[in-house]
C-alpha cells in the first residue's frame, strides 16, 4: 500500500478536502512520471529488432526468420518478404516494417523496397546516383538517388 495521507476519526469536511486534493496532486505527479517515461520505454522497444515474421495465409499461420528474408517490396498497404524459396504478403507497410527490422542488417534502397544487406552480393552503379543491387540468389533490385546515401554508408562500413 503506497499511502499518500492519513485521516484520523472524527474528521471534519476541510481536512478531508486538503486530503483529497493531496491525494490527486500524488497521483498526477506520478501520471506526469510515467508520460515522462513513455518515450523511453518506446525507444527501448524499438532497440529489440524483429526476429521472425509471422505470415497469415488462408490456410495456416506460421514463421519466417528474418535472416531467411532476401528483400521486401512493397505492394500498397502489403509488404512481400521475399525468401530464397518463396514469397510472402504481410499485412503491414513497408515503413512499419522498417521501423522494426535491424538497421545495420535491413537497408532502405527505394521507396518500395528494403535488402537484407547480408544477401548482397554486388552493388553495380548504374547512373546519377542508382544502384543496380545483386543479391545472392540473382535477383536486381534497383535503388533511388534518395536513398543512395545508405548504401554509400554500407560500403563504408
Amino acid at each position: 500500500v503506497h499511502a499518500v495521507d492519513y485521516l484520523l476519526k472524527p474528521y471534519d469536511k476541510e481536512r478531508f478536502a486538503k486530503a483529497l486534493v493531496h491525494a490527486l496532486q500524488v497521483v498526477e505527479q506520478r501520471g506526469t512520471a510515467n508520460r515522462g517515461l513513455e518515450p523511453l520505454l518506446q525507444s527501448l522497444r524499438s532497440l529489440r529488432p524483429l526476429e521472425r515474421f509471422v505470415v497469415n495465409d488462408k490456410k495456416r499461420i506460421f514463421f519466417v526468420p528474418v535472416a531467411n528474408v532476401l528483400w521486401i517490396e512493397a505492394t500498397g498497404n502489403y509488404a512481400c518478404i521475399h525468401t530464397a524459396s518463396d514469397s510472402h504478403l504481410l499485412r503491414d507497410t513497408l515503413a512499419h516494417l522498417e521501423e522494426k527490422l535491424a538497421p545495420h542488417h535491413f537497408i532502405r534502397v527505394r521507396k518500395s523496397a528494403i535488402v537484407n544487406g547480408a544477401c548482397i552480393s554486388e552493388i553495380r552503379p548504374m547512373f546519377d546516383g542508382v544502384y543496380d543491387i545483386v543479391l545472392a540468389e540473382g535477383t536486381v533490385v534497383t535503388s533511388s538517388r534518395r536513398y543512395a546515401h545508405k548504401l554509400r554508408a554500407l560500403l563504408e562500413s
